[in-house]
């Protein structure tokens, strides 16, 4: 019972060490991006980026009781909500956010416009504010569903695995003042322009085929990448032809191998790709490329239509490809930003609090994703495992170890000690297990006690022999939910 209660205590200890960390960085992320906000309201966000994160949701009353405040949790309650209708916060909060994330935008930079909604399919008309149908992805329609819409916006550097947050909005199509989801992408599209200064490469999927989004970025300079539906006119050489048509007649002239991760596993797709001149019979002075990209089994192959003149040569026509590939990754990392932090688990009875609380995500998001240091991300991550480890040996369990290493030697790979090379030392090293204790006369039986160890991977963590945060794939790996916090890699 004693050793228990001492388990517990340090496991307590662990947790309250790393909750000290956030909430100290949190400071500074909120000193620093929302420089000119009133000291309430910042006292506000810090609180609500550290309930959102702490407790993974966007429920006002877990977020009041991951504050653990020495107060009534309904006083708790009331005072977040009451700051949540302030006027103006979700501008505030999306400007400030936006502001500082354009910094990272370059010209190779790719802007992914990924349209969304949070869907709410037991909420009746009347009881939430302003509820509408929603597309429904499995129908290819409209659906049934009432809900809201969405626009995120994120930007990812050229050849890199990191994503900057940059944007997210929400809307209902019952609002005062909505004219279509046409004209509310545009408006999020602008607001990044001006504050990037028409920097980077937008990239939209098959719902931007459509000339209301060809004239803005023509009109306004802006290069992209857009993938086509296949029947659209384009002007080639030969005349005017369907894009489907012109794909089927491309050469291939570069060939590659493409890593991706489905259903858990990577997996390698050889593919190859070629460009063609072509231009839009509504701008028939602008010169575009249609980069077309086949692979093994494909019905119909992909169709990309950009202002990159120069793609012609093999480095060029990857970026292209790379470009719109990046997309696939910022999907998935939207689907895991509203699964953990349960988004669509919004309760709330005012549209400008539901609007508030959106922003406050995106800004949450911006903080684990491009604030947080990885020092500070990995030792939540390790005061995680050796709380799990804890709960385990409590339970009387034996994790099986294969390969792997102690908790405690979790943050090796990122330690400026380099391990003892064979022959090195007193020590005595053993090559076939890089998690192993060498045997010194002072801890002579330090393998047999390395034996007894229990190893746990954290969620999302790769193999026992790799780091978890493995940098230079091509397959951006999941944030992974460690303890009471949330972090990305």
């Amino acid at each position: 019972m004693r050793g228990d209660k001492n388990q517990r205590k340090e496991a307590d200890v662990n947790d309250s060490t790393a909750a000290y960390r956030l909430r100290e960085q949190l400071k500074r992320f909120v000193g620093i991006v929302f420089p000119h906000v009133p000291k309430p309201q910042k006292e506000f966000l810090g609180q609500m980026f550290f309930g959102i994160q702490a407790g993974q949701t966007t429920v006002l009353s877990r977020i009041a009781r991951a504050l653990e405040e020495d107060i009534l949790l309904k006083k708790t309650e009331e005072r977040l909500s009451r700051h949540l209708l302030a006027e103006g916060l979700d501008a505030t909060v999306q400007d400030a956010v936006l502001a500082h994330g354009a910094d990272c935008v370059h010209d190779d930079t790719i802007i992914s416009i990924d349209p969304s909604d949070i869907q709410k399919p037991y909420a009746q008309d009347g009881g939430m504010p302003l509820l509408a149908k929603v597309w429904d992805g499995s129908k290819g329609r409209v659906g049934d569903n009432l809900g809201y819409n969405l626009c995120f916006a994120t930007a990812s550097p050229s050849m890199s695995r990191r994503i900057v947050p940059l944007h997210m909005t929400m809307w209902s199509a019952k609002e005062d003042g909505f004219t279509s989801e046409n004209d509310k992408v545009l408006d999020v599209i602008r607001k990044i322009a001006e504050a990037c200064g028409k920097l980077g490469i937008y990239v939209y999927d098959r719902g931007g085929d459509g000339n209301w989004l060809f004239d803005f970025f023509i009109k306004e300079r802006l290069d992209f990448i857009v993938r086509l539906v296949g029947d659209r006119h384009l002007l080639h050489w030969n005349g005017r032809r369907l894009a489907a048509d012109l794909a089927e007649t491309c050469e291939m002239k570069c060939r590659d191998r493409v890593t991706f991760k489905s259903h858990g596993k990577e997996r390698e797709v050889p593919i190859e790709y070629g460009s063609l001149p072509v231009r839009l019979p509504e701008h028939p002075d602008v010169e575009l490329r249609l980069v077309v990209v086949k692979w093994p089994k494909c019905e119909k192959p992909m169709m990309l239509l950009t202002t990159l003149r120069a793609a012609r040569s093999r480095k060029s026509l990857r970026q292209v490809v790379e470009g719109y590939l990046t997309r696939w990754r910022v999907e998935e990392t939207i689907r895991f930003v509203k699964q953990a932090y349960e988004v669509e688990d919004v309760r709330l009875l005012r549209f400008g609090r539901l609007k508030a609380m959106v922003a406050i995500v995106l800004a949450t998001a911006y903080f684990a994703m491009a604030w947080l240091g990885l020092s500070d991300k990995l030792a939540v991550l390790a005061d995680h495992v050796k709380r799990l480890e804890a709960d385990v040996r409590r339970a009387g369990l034996l994790l099986l170890r294969h390969r792997g290493r102690p908790a405690d030697a979790l943050l090796a790979p990122w330690q400026v000690e380099r391990p003892r090379r064979p022959g090195q030392g007193a020590g005595r090293a053993v090559p076939d297990d890089p998690g192993a204790v060498a045997a010194t006369p002072e801890n002579a039986d330090g393998r047999r006690r390395q034996r007894g160890q229990a190893f746990a991977r954290p969620l999302g963590a790769g193999s026992p022999r790799q780091p978890f945060c493995r940098l230079g794939t091509v397959q951006a790996k999941p944030p992974c939910a460690a303890g009471r916090f949330l972090v990305f890699f």
